[in-house]
């Protein structure tokens, strides 16, 4: 059996290099765990308690983004778009190009200011959203360059 990546590459698809998770995405993470170090300066042990609670947090978001980097890639064939998103449960979807309904973006006011936003793809029967995305407006761009035939 054929892994996903060949039948793509065989289709004709080829990567959009510009659809990759942004590393400006760690300024959050990095941000929660600078306020779990100010918990820690507390005197009680509920600060201290919150703190690691919270140091924890910025470790799972860090780990997250990380993994996204690593695995987050899109091919197109001008006639299909492919996705590829996430480690543990990856996403393996292929939305053909007359049945794309939008490409939308939803940035944070800290996406806009560092960069990063979310992608949604709006198909006929499904929606696929990848979050962290560098440039969002240039990715949303690229797809819809790639697909016009």
């Amino acid at each position: 059996m054929m892994r996903w990546r060949e039948q793509v590459l065989l289709s004709g698809g080829r990567q959009l290099p510009e659809i990759r998770v942004s590393r400006m995405a760690f300024f959050r993470p990095l941000a929660i765990f600078l306020v779990s170090l100010l918990l820690f300066w507390g005197d009680t042990k509920l600060a201290d308690m919150t703190g690691t609670v919270v140091l924890v947090l910025s470790f799972i978001d860090a780990s997250t983004i990380a993994a996204l980097m690593l695995s987050t890639a899109c091919w197109a064939n001008g006639t299909q778009l492919f996705v590829r998103y996430g480690v543990v449960r990856p996403v393996y979807a292929s939305v053909d190009a007359a049945d794309i309904r939008n490409i939308g973006i939803d940035q944070s006011p800290a996406g806009r200011l560092l960069g990063y936003g979310s992608l949604i793809i709006l198909g006929r029967s499904a929606g696929i959203r990848m979050q962290f995305i560098r440039n969002p407006a240039t990715a949303a761009d690229r797809i819809r360059e790639s697909l016009q035939t």
